[in-house]
């Protein structure tokens, strides 16, 4: 069985999430997804919807779009972003993974991985057991996140909006669940491929 990371032990990694206890309401009732109230909430919901729907439509689409040369010629340079893109579907394939983040917080967006936790196989990694792909992912190797949701401010364009969205769902595929103050090699890889799918896509 997979063991969950204890806290005392936690300090061997570069640093933790911070925000700890921070999305507690959003955590204890996940449908509630905007926290913003002096703005028009059936709009934030809409523009929500709408980010989803599209995170969704990627995912759905996965078998197909990595087949494509673009997709392709990432994919070739870098195969380990295939066990990357398992846990983007893991995590976002489905509703609820995304909510807003308030306006008061020092970042526009956060991917925040809940239940930080070391796995001992590739099956309790999130990915299928195979002889050709490992299960350590990205830096944070085999500790994965039980569930993810990501945090966006909801009040910039679409553009913006959807740039934001790529870069936090590169964490994703990253496996990055320790925080860090600058994005390594394996986020730039898997925000690359995002953007070509999301290209693809829209």
């Amino acid at each position: 069985m997979a063991a969950r990371i204890r806290k005392d032990n936690l300090t061997i990694y570069n640093q933790v999430f911070p925000e700890k206890g921070l999305y507690y309401n959003a955590r204890k009732y996940p449908d509630t997804r905007i926290v913003n109230t002096h703005r028009s909430h059936s709009d934030m919901v809409a523009r929500l919807n709408g980010l989803e729907k599209k995170v969704i439509r990627l995912c759905s689409n996965w078998p197909v779009t990595r087949q494509r040369p673009a997709a392709r010629a990432v994919l070739e340079a870098n195969p380990w972003l295939n066990a990357g893109m398992l846990l983007l579907l893991q995590h976002h394939g489905k509703e609820g993974s995304l909510a807003e983040i308030p306006d008061n917080h020092r970042f526009d967006g956060l991917n925040y991985p809940y239940g930080v936790y070391r796995c001992s196989t590739a099956n309790m990694c999130g990915i299928q057991s195979s002889e050709s792909m490992s299960p350590e992912i990205g830096v944070d190797g085999r500790l994965r996140a039980q569930r993810r949701v990501i945090y966006l401010k909801l009040h910039q364009n679409q553009t913006a909006m959807e740039a934001l969205l790529i870069h936090e769902l590169a964490h994703t595929v990253a496996n990055d669940v320790t925080y860090r103050t600058e994005h390594s090699n394996y986020f730039y890889q898997a925000e690359k491929l995002l953007k070509v799918l999301w290209k693809i896509e829209n």
